[in-house]
């Protein structure tokens, strides 16, 4: 009798998942959107899908993605082969940090190479900050200030406080590196160390 081949086996499904900061870095006062992207990249249906969401401890966070717990936890809708879904996180950070937004995904179902079960991305946040020289003066004097960690292309807009501010343009930082820029204080500002220039930038929150 001729020999009957075995059957192939059945394909499995290759859900796997990506992360994304942006921006990255991300500034203090700003927001930093986090994007997981799961898809299924193999010839079978991907079922029972969750993804568990790592984030930088203490760091504000806007509402929690839908689908998902107040852990971060989600439960993820089947794939149909080369199908994907999108999580999303909007981070609100108020203060300088270092650290890594992770994801960790998990099935039910077949899963041909679980190699790309885990993203991670490294997350730095910086704290804008200017440095005034000279810090103080008799009233009407302009001081040179310069800038660091604020985001590149944003415009930023000086100001005493307390005291009042000349009119002035607006600085736009460089990506390369610190833009001077003068503050000019009026007659009327008190010329006293609880004087300080204060910057503020335009970027969206």
């Amino acid at each position: 009798m001729p020999t009957v081949p075995p059957e192939p086996p059945a394909p499995e499904a290759g859900p796997g998942v990506r992360v994304s900061a942006q921006p990255n870095p991300g500034y203090v006062g700003g927001r930093v959107v986090v994007t997981y992207t799961v898809r299924n990249g193999r010839n079978a249906l991907a079922t029972g899908l969750r993804l568990r969401i790592g984030l930088p401890a203490g760091i504000p966070r806007g509402a929690t993605p839908p689908g998902c717990d107040r852990n971060l936890e989600c439960a993820l809708p089947d794939l149909t082969t080369g199908a994907s879904t999108v999580v999303r996180v909007v981070l609100r950070p108020d203060k300088a940090l270092t650290g890594q937004v992770t994801g960790r995904l998990t099935t039910t179902g077949t899963d041909a190479d679980r190699g790309d079960n885990t993203a991670r991305q490294r997350l730095r946040i910086l704290q804008p900050r200017i440095v005034a020289v000279p810090e103080i003066g008799k009233p009407g004097f302009v001081t040179s200030v310069r800038g660091k960690d604020f985001p590149p292309g944003v415009p930023v807009r000086f100001a005493w406080k307390p005291g009042i501010t000349a009119a002035a343009a607006p600085t736009v930082p460089s990506r390369t590196a610190p833009s001077p820029a003068s503050c000019s204080s009026s007659p009327r500002t008190r010329p006293d160390p609880a004087s300080s220039p204060r910057a503020a930038t335009d970027s969206p929150r």
